[in-house]
């Protein structure tokens, strides 16, 4: 494989895993009507559901029991 295939893959990569970061840290913050979720518990509830979607904390949710994972900005 060439270098620059390698690059090209490397930043694909970059960009996949940013964009579902991107779902839980930020977009989630946003309500279906895209506005900001003013209270706090119903965004941190917001931003909790949109994690658990992502393959990064599968191993978090089985570790604590299923639903019981924990983000500590929430």
């Amino acid at each position: 494989m060439s270098n620059l295939r390698e690059y090209q893959n490397r930043i694909a990569d970059i960009a996949k895993r940013s964009k579902a970061v991107l779902g839980w840290a930020s977009t989630a913050q946003f309500g279906t009507d895209n506005q900001f979720i003013k209270d706090d518990a119903a965004r941190a509830a917001s931003i909790l559901e949109a994690a658990r979607k992502d393959p990064v904390f599968a191993a978090l949710l089985q570790i604590v029991g299923g639903d019981k994972l924990i983000i500590p900005f929430c």
